[in-house]
């Protein structure tokens, strides 16, 4: 059985959390697809870019990842609870113990604004916050 160490959840503006398998209860990522780009309108030597995707996202984080502090801003401090509902989840990368990991992008649709996912969907679930991101919807 294949086990992880931790997943990086990256946000809109590049900042990014990680939370080890201690502080969710539940993670799927499905339709994972792989594509791969050459733009030699930028390089010149047919660089290939690797692109992982997946059209649904769902992970429960418990009360511990949820209280989780982070240094969100130099010199202030956020829980992980407040920095999620700002609801602009782009990729996930998951870490596995042999030192591999995997950088997925989760479905995407901009706001008006260009800040928010709103394929992303969060809710409670007896104290525990459900994200659900589903291209599909």
């Amino acid at each position: 059985m294949k086990k992880i160490k931790k997943i990086e959840i990256v946000f809109e503006n590049c900042d990014s959390v990680i939370i080890n398998q201690t502080m969710f209860k539940y993670l799927l990522v499905g339709g994972i697809t792989k594509e791969y780009r050459i733009n030699y309108y930028q390089y010149v030597d047919g660089e290939l870019n690797e692109y992982i995707n997946c059209k649904y996202f769902t992970i429960t984080i418990n009360e511990k990842g949820l209280n989780y502090i982070y240094p969100a801003i130099i010199d202030r401090k956020e829980k992980l609870k407040e920095r999620l509902k700002t609801l602009d989840i782009t990729h996930i990368k998951i870490f596995f113990p042999a030192g591999k990991s995997e950088y997925i992008s989760v479905p995407w649709k901009s706001d008006d604004n260009g800040f928010s996912n709103l394929k992303q969907k969060n809710k409670y679930i007896e104290g525990d916050l459900r994200i659900i991101i589903d291209e599909r919807k």
